[in-house]
């Protein structure tokens, strides 16, 4: 999928719901308080004029079966958005509607999302589960979700569980949750920066629990950083966490970085990274910019892909501009406890493509179980190729 359509894809449902105004036709009556009553959902705003924040602290509440958003907080002003909610069930029925929402389009202001113990389901097509938006500015969206579970169960495109959609910098940390998408094209969690001259860090982190997606096409965890005149780095790390794709054209772990900064993948702490369809990937990992890719992958892991055309680790330079020097090296390390099983597909790829001038440098010292390539590393013009293999390659032709 080209970035273009595949960025249309991934925008569409919230592109769409925010144009549309968020939260306008209500089942439920909007309140603004922490203490809403049966009946009610937490909906507030502040105006362009204003310089206050939004602030929501609420435990144990229960908004059930809304046909908008269940909680809404949107700031056009200039001040924060900072959302905390320990327990209760949030649940949407409406399209393109979400669990819990902090928009920010104003002159300036954060957005921070906090969830502890919260049990939050969509039920409809392009329904998120948790998004944090910052529109316009330099501003920075934080999410931090810890235990609970977030269910996505919306057929159509992109319903992802937690979003963190920025034009500055952006962090989604999820610990010990249990994440379910069932739409096509959705993606667990995404971590996100757009739009024309944006710059900031993408980071994500994911810490045990579990992510499932039953529907076709995209990721379990993905981090990119789209415009290429942007500067930054991706960062992502997925630390003992099940990550399971059942469906074809997926990958359970993909970063991206379109424009200057660095990229590091790091899985580790025996994560289980599990892609059933063809064409799907284990580990994928893309730089189209200025910077180089490390990747590490070590600590017990096991990566399955079953698909046919398919990979376990891959990571691609494929920047055309010209970098004589490290900032475009390819670095993979596969540690010792790791386990690859491809049995229709091909092991660990490397590749620096363009009129790249560094090189391509692979360890690995795990086990891989292939049939086409057990290791395959490429590079195009003067690059370099260091390939260490400390370990046997089964070939199951």
């Amino acid at each position: 999928m080209t970035v273009s359509k595949r960025a249309a894809v991934l925008a569409g449902g919230l592109a769409l719901a925010f144009s549309l105004g968020a939260g306008e036709a209500a089942a439920q009556s909007a309140v603004c308080s922490n203490t809403p009553a049966a009946g009610q959902r937490i909906d507030c705003r502040e105006g362009g004029g204003s310089a206050d924040d939004i602030r929501i602290d609420a435990t144990n509440v229960v908004i059930p079966a809304t046909a908008t958003h269940a909680i809404y907080a949107r700031h056009s002003g200039s001040g924060d958005i900072d959302i905390d909610l320990s327990g209760g069930t949030l649940t949407t029925t409406g399209a393109r509607d979400y669990a819990v929402i902090g928009w920010h389009s104003g002159a300036s202001g954060d957005v921070d999302i906090g969830l502890k113990d919260v049990i939050a389901r969509t039920s409809n097509a392009d329904s998120h589960g948790v998004v944090g938006y910052g529109q316009g500015g330099a501003r920075t969206v934080r999410i931090d979700v810890r235990g609970g579970s977030i269910t996505t169960e919306g057929s159509g495109a992109g319903s992802h569980a937690v979003v963190a959609w920025q034009t500055g910098a952006g962090d989604i940390d999820v610990t010990d949750a249990a994440i379910e998408t069932q739409g096509v094209n959705s993606v667990g969690v995404f971590g996100y920066r757009t739009e024309a001259g944006a710059s900031g860090n993408v980071d994500v982190d994911v810490r045990g629990g579990s992510i499932a997606s039953k529907g076709r096409g995209l990721y379990g965890v993905h981090a990119w950083a789209r415009n290429s005149d942007g500067a930054g780095d991706v960062e992502m790390s997925v630390a003992g966490t099940a990550v399971t794709m059942e469906r074809r054209l997926a990958a359970a772990v993909f970063a991206e970085n379109a424009g200057t900064g660095d990229l590091a993948v790091t899985v580790s702490d025996g994560a289980v990274l599990r892609a059933d369809g063809e064409r799907s990937i284990g580990i994928r990992a893309v730089h189209g910019g200025n910077g180089g890719i490390a990747l590490d992958v070590s600590g017990e892991t096991v990566i399955a892909v079953e698909g046919g055309d398919s990979a376990g680790v891959q990571a691609y330079h494929t920047a055309s501009r010209a970098v004589a020097n490290r900032d475009t090296t390819v670095d993979m390390r596969i540690g010792a406890g790791v386990r690859i099983s491809a049995p229709f597909a091909n092991g660990v790829q490397g590749r620096l493509g363009g009129s790249n001038t560094a090189g391509v440098a692979i360890t690995h010292q795990g086990a891989i179980r292939a049939r086409d390539t057990g290791i395959l590393a490429w590079a195009s013009l003067a690059s370099g190729i260091e390939i260490l293999r400390l370990a046997d390659h089964e070939d199951v032709r």
